[in-house]
């Protein structure tokens, strides 16, 4: 007979529970050991991703983070209401994409992975009306440009259509599973953090990478020997900028009849007098980030506008503050 209360219980290298216990017996009170059986949770096996699937989303969830880096970066360059929701949107639409794809693939989440199936889809589709935008603009530069068009559309459409069918896939192999993971969004393992801190550094990155690249290159208050732009000789206090997207702008005092004849060597069209006022761009408005030197009111003086170098070019002197304007889109 086993008597509750004292007993101790250890398990061997087998998985089994013994427990020690006291029987009466014809010699009196005996230690013996009695064999409970194994309660441990039966193993559950869940599906693999295959590497095509597990290679798609970490491709989509780069760019996810890409796009999210890109929409701070716009937040921060070109402040403002419109851009601010704009730049959110950038941001809180790929991270929720990020976040779905990881636990589609990685957490067993199976309405995540139906809802990722079909945005897939919709990414293909998109795509796949791309395709005869080329053919149907009939512009000149659509057409010099149609071959490198389609190397990138082309790919593109490949890497979605094959998204659709490993998630719809992935989708019916979770939907046969016995029993699947029930684990809490915010809660990560220790790997899972650290991917977490990746993430952060990348999307960041990218922000730093493209505030980089939409700074242009600008000096303010220079002389004219650190300045790469062709000036007069009498030139000075010059500032300029440089935009990634080959934009000119640059200023600097000068006398009127400095103005003038500099005026006359860029070949533009007559020179007008300015009526009632006029604004132009400075070279602030090129530099996002400079926040400040964006545009100038002229009130007294003339202005001229062409093309030098196949680009649109406009000029304007200030005779109150003897300052001349260029600005070459």
């Amino acid at each position: 007979m086993f008597m509750r209360g004292y007993s101790l219980s250890r398990r061997d290298y087998s998985g089994c529970r013994f427990r020690v216990a006291l029987v009466r017996s014809d010699n009196g009170w005996m230690p013996a050991l009695a064999a409970e059986p194994n309660r441990s949770a039966p193993t559950i096996t869940l599906p693999e991703a295959g590497w095509l699937l597990v290679f798609a989303s970490v491709l989509l969830i780069s760019g996810c983070l890409a796009a999210a880096g890109l929409g701070i970066a716009f937040i921060v360059s070109w402040p403002g209401p419109g851009t601010l929701l704009g730049g959110l949107l950038l941001v809180i639409g790929p991270v929720w994409l990020a976040l779905l794809q990881y636990r589609t693939t990685f957490r067993w989440d199976l309405p995540a992975a139906v809802t990722m199936k079909n945005w897939w889809l919709i990414f293909a589709g998109f795509t796949a009306v791309q395709l005869p935008l080329p053919t149907l603009a009939q512009l000149p530069h659509y057409r010099q440009f149609q071959a490198a068009y389609y190397f990138v559309v082309v790919p593109l459409l490949i890497v979605f259509v094959s998204g659709v069918i490993l998630h719809r896939q992935w989708a019916r192999a979770l939907q046969k599973a016995e029993s699947l993971p029930q684990q809490p969004l915010w809660k990560f393992k220790l790997g899972e953090l650290l991917l977490l801190m990746g993430a952060v550094a990348l999307t960041f990155g990218v922000t730093n990478s493209c505030l980089r690249a939409w700074s242009g290159r600008y000096a303010e208050h220079v002389a004219l020997a650190d300045c790469p732009c062709e000036l007069p000789a009498a030139a000075r206090d010059i500032s300029y900028c440089y935009s990634p997207w080959q934009e000119l702008a640059y200023e600097f005092s000068i006398d009127e009849a400095g103005a003038v004849e500099w005026a006359e060597s860029l070949d533009l069209h007559l020179m007008q007098p300015i009526t009632g006022s006029t604004e132009i761009q400075r070279y602030g408005s090129l530099a996002p980030t400079l926040h400040r030197n964006k545009s100038a009111t002229i009130t007294n003086g003339w202005q001229s506008a062409g093309y030098v170098d196949g680009k649109q070019v406009r000029i304007a002197y200030d005779k109150d503050y003897r300052r001349a304007y260029y600005l070459g889109k």
